[in-house]
């Protein structure tokens, strides 16, 4: 079981759906339902090599809108380059702005 946000340094929960040719019903609701609980856990979730048959059939069932089309990525190394850009950025933004305030 995952620690609470506070407790661990996870943000980010990359899928690699290299394997998955194709996906039914009941794939896309279990990605809306792991999207959800990851997202009460403070994490995202992001896809990484999805096939164009699984790409359609998430669109149809709005999987991708649910996730955001920004968290879609055509390789794992894409998807954990742009999360590590976003954990630098938000880092460093939140430093910036300290800084502004005064606070460091």
């Amino acid at each position: 079981m995952l620690k609470s946000k506070a407790e661990t340094s996870l943000h980010y929960v990359i899928l690699d759906m290299g394997a998955v040719g194709s996906i039914d019903s009941s794939g896309t609701g279990m990605l809306k339902e792991l999207k959800e609980s990851l997202g009460r856990r403070g994490l995202q979730l992001v896809l990484a090599n999805p096939g164009s048959e699984a790409m359609k059939k998430m669109d149809k069932s709005k999987v991708l809108e649910t996730i955001g089309q920004d968290w879609i990525f055509l390789t794992v190394g894409e998807a954990a380059a742009a999360c590590n850009f976003m954990l630098r950025t938000c880092k460093s933004g939140m430093v910036h702005e300290a800084e502004r305030e005064n606070i460091v």
